[in-house]
């Protein structure tokens, strides 16, 4: 019975899925707007164009590091 189930609920998803795509298909463009890329910072700081703008990621690229490492350090998925 469970089994059923958990087909029933895929199948469910997947016709959803698939009727979003086919809803899409005929809706017109959304056009973004040509200022989003007037970023704040337009400063050139050690070569680098937008340097603020780049240099601001630097945190994520720490949280993603610290995840890999943490990830690799012991088994991942594992009770302890």
């Amino acid at each position: 019975m469970g089994n059923r189930r958990l087909f029933l609920a895929a199948a469910a998803l997947a016709i959803l899925c698939a009727a979003s795509l086919a809803v899409l298909l005929f809706l017109p463009p959304v056009f973004q707007d040509p200022n989003y890329h007037n970023f704040a910072a337009r400063q050139t700081l050690l070569g680098i164009p937008n340097f603020w703008n780049v240099a601001s990621n630097a945190a994520f690229l720490a949280a993603a590091a610290l995840g890999i490492r943490a990830l690799r350090s012991r088994p991942a998925f594992t009770e302890p």
